[in-house]
C-alpha cells in the first residue's frame, strides 16, 4: 500500500561443527505453497535479500517454517541453527524495515491461553494488520475482538484456518491505543499485529503476549 513494495531479508547461521539441511516450507491462505532444501555447512552464515522471491520464485505474502529435525534426510534434534528474518521498503527518505525474528524462537499459543496484542492503532496516519499461521494437522478457528482504549468491544476478526495455513487480515475500525483479544477455538496458532506507518510504511511486530492458565 501507499508506493510500498516489500521485501524479506533473511539470515540462517549454522552455530555448530555439523552439516546438514534445512527443510524451508511457504504456507499461504489455502495451505502449503513449496518446500525447499537449503545445505548449510558448519558455522556458515547464509544471507538472502529477497527471501521469498530468491529462494521460493514467490511474490506475495506468507508464512515461513525452517525444520533442520523432523522432516529433512538426516535430521536430528542436535541440527540448530539461528534465523533473524526483516521485512522492508526502501523509500526517497531511506530504508523502512520491521523485524520478524531476531534470532529467538516465536512460541504458539495454545486454545486455552489468554493472548493479547495491545497498543494497536487504526487512523489515517497508521494502518494495523493481524495474522494467525496454523502448523497443525487440523482446522482451527480463530478470533480476535478488538477493544478501544475504554474497553468497548470495537470490531472481531473470525480467521478460519485450514491445516497448514497462514492468513493475515487487515482491522478496519478506527482505534486507538486498542488491544486485541485472541481465542484460539481449538488447536494452536503464531499469533501477530504489525502496526505500519501509512507515510513511511515503517511497520512494527508484535507477536501475542499470553498466559498460561
Amino acid at each position: 500500500q501507499f508506493g510500498a513494495y516489500f521485501k524479506t531479508r533473511v539470515t540462517l547461521l549454522n552455530p555448530t561443527n555439523r552439516n546438514f539441511t534445512i527443510n524451508a516450507t511457504l504456507y499461504g491462505p489455502i495451505g502449503r505453497v513449496k518446500r525447499i532444501s537449503i545445505p548449510i555447512k558448519a558455522g556458515q552464515n547464509l544471507v538472502w535479500n529477497d527471501f521469498l522471491a530468491e529462494a521460493f520464485t514467490y511474490s506475495g505474502a506468507g508464512g515461513v517454517f525452517f525444520d533442520g529435525w523432523f522432516s529433512p534426510p538426516g535430521g536430528s534434534i542436535d541440527n540448530l541453527f539461528l534465523v533473524t528474518a526483516e521485512v522492508y521498503t526502501d523509500s526517497p527518505n531511506g530504508r523502512y524495515k520491521t523485524v520478524v525474528g531476531n534470532g529467538t524462537e516465536w512460541y504458539w499459543v495454545e486454545a486455552n491461553y489468554k493472548a493479547y496484542n495491545f497498543g494497536v492503532t487504526v487512523s489515517a496516519a497508521e494502518r494495523t494488520n493481524i495474522g494467525a499461521f496454523n502448523h497443525a494437522n487440523e482446522a482451527i478457528t480463530v478470533i480476535a475482538e478488538v477493544f478501544n482504549s475504554n474497553g468497548q468491544l470495537v470490531e472481531t476478526v473470525t480467521f478460519e484456518m485450514p491445516k497448514d495455513t497462514w492468513n493475515q487480515k487487515p482491522l478496519t475500525v478506527p482505534v486507538t491505543n486498542g488491544t486485541i483479544k485472541w481465542k484460539l477455538l481449538n488447536g494452536s496458532a503464531f499469533l501477530y499485529a504489525v502496526t505500519v506507518d501509512n507515510q513511511s510504511n515503517d511497520g512494527s511486530l508484535m507477536a501475542a503476549s499470553y498466559i498460561v492458565p
